[in-house]
């Protein structure tokens, strides 16, 4: 037993010093900006409208809801107010994003507040235990001709290779 504690006391702190002799801490960290979205501009246009969809997940119902911009729609007890929503001039019917007030009238609080991207769902999506609300499109101010609607919705929008680092 002796022995095992004469070792310990030896071996120990000259494993610690073997460990630690080499260690020295660099303070003079230097850090260059990466740009990585700049390569990725998106020329977007307003809507008068948005297109969402309400899933009552306790029923197992959907309903699309159509919201024009500034006003209140009440779906379950939620009143959801659509602030803004834009969409790509290039691609009209893909990848709209929508900022949204979704106020709950069983807590009297605001359950979200923020961008809402149609094709990203999930990325800001509503946590509410009864209700889903996602974003489906953006209206285009003008009646779009039906081939674009068709040609937009058959090849939906893509980023780059490399715009996002990918």
């Amino acid at each position: 037993m002796k022995v095992g504690l004469l070792f310990c006391l030896i071996f120990f702190p000259i494993c610690l010093h073997s460990q630690t002799k080499d260690f020295t801490l660099d303070l003079n960290i230097s850090t260059k900006s990466i740009d990585i979205i700049d390569d990725y501009k998106l020329e977007v246009s307003n809507s008068d409208r948005a297109y969402l969809r309400g899933l009552d997940k306790m029923r197992g119902s959907s309903v699309d809801l159509e919201i024009p911009i500034g006003q209140e729609v009440t779906y379950g007890s939620l009143i959801i107010t659509v602030e803004e929503c834009r969409y790509p001039v290039d691609n009209p019917t893909g990848d709209a994003f929508s900022f949204l007030k979704i106020f709950n009238l069983m807590t009297n609080e605001y359950d979200f507040q923020g961008w809402m991207i149609a094709s990203s769902p999930a990325l800001m999506a509503l946590d509410h235990a009864r209700y889903d609300i996602w974003l489906i499109r953006c209206k285009p101010l003008e009646e779009l001709p039906a081939e674009v609607v068709k040609e937009n919705l058959l090849h939906p929008v893509t980023r780059p290779l490399g715009a996002l680092g990918n």
